[in-house]
C-alpha cells in the first residue's frame, strides 16, 4: 500500500529482479561477459578496440573539437595524380559491370544502390565469382576507399601501377564475358 503511494506504478518481483540485475551489471565494470539469471551480455570494449585497430585509430586520438579541428586544418592537400584517377575509373567500371551481371542473375535483389559487397556475395553464391576473384575485387575496393578518403600511404601509392594492371585485367575479363569480345582500348 505504501509502495503504491510512493511509486505510481505496480512493483512486481520481476521488476525488482530486473532492477537488481541492472545494478549488478553497472557495479561490475571489469566483467567482460555476464550472465545473471538468463540476462546475458558481453562488453564491447574488446570489439571496439579491435575495430579501432583495424581502421587505424591512434591510441591518443581524441574527440576534442579543437584538437580535431587543428588536425584537419594542418593536413596537407593530397592532389590526385593520373594514376589515381585511372585506378578509380577502372574500379568504378568494374563495379558497374558487376552490378549489371548481378542484376542479370538476381533482378529482384539488385538496384543502383546495392552495396558492392552485396553484389560480390550474390555473384559468389551464383558461381560467377571464385574465391580468388572475390579477394581480388575486395582488395581493389579497399585501395579505392583509401584513395577516396585520402589515406594512401607512400608504399601503397608506389604499388598503384600494379593495382591498375590488376584492375585492368579484371575489367577486360568481365567485359569479354559480358560482350563476348575482347576489350578495345580507347586511345584518347
Amino acid at each position: 500500500m505504501i509502495a503504491s503511494l510512493v511509486f505510481p506504478f505496480k512493483i512486481t518481483t520481476h521488476t525488482i529482479i530486473l532492477f537488481a540485475l541492472l545494478l549488478l551489471i553497472t557495479f561490475f565494470e571489469e566483467m567482460e561477459e555476464f550472465d545473471f539469471l538468463g540476462l546475458r551480455g558481453k562488453k564491447a570494449d574488446k570489439e571496439l578496440k579491435k575495430f579501432r585497430d583495424e581502421i587505424g585509430v591512434e591510441e591518443n586520438a581524441t574527440n576534442h573539437q579543437k584538437e580535431n579541428f587543428s588536425k584537419i586544418k594542418d593536413k596537407p592537400v593530397q592532389l590526385m595524380g593520373v594514376d589515381r584517377g585511372n585506378y578509380l575509373a577502372l574500379v568504378f567500371e568494374i563495379e558497374r559491370l558487376l552490378r549489371w551481371v548481378a542484376a542479370y542473375f538476381h533482378p529482384s535483389e539488385v538496384t543502383d544502390k546495392t552495396p558492392p559487397l552485396k553484389l560480390i556475395a550474390l555473384l559468389k553464391n551464383n558461381g560467377y565469382l571464385t574465391e580468388s576473384g572475390v579477394k581480388q575485387i575486395r582488395g581493389l575496393l579497399n585501395v579505392r576507399n583509401l584513395i577516396v578518403h585520402g589515406r594512401v600511404s607512400v608504399e601503397e601509392d608506389q604499388k598503384l601501377s600494379e593495382w591498375i594492371n590488376l584492375a585492368f585485367r579484371l575489367y577486360a575479363e568481365i567485359y569479354k564475358d559480358i560482350y563476348g569480345k575482347d576489350l578495345v582500348q580507347n586511345s584518347q
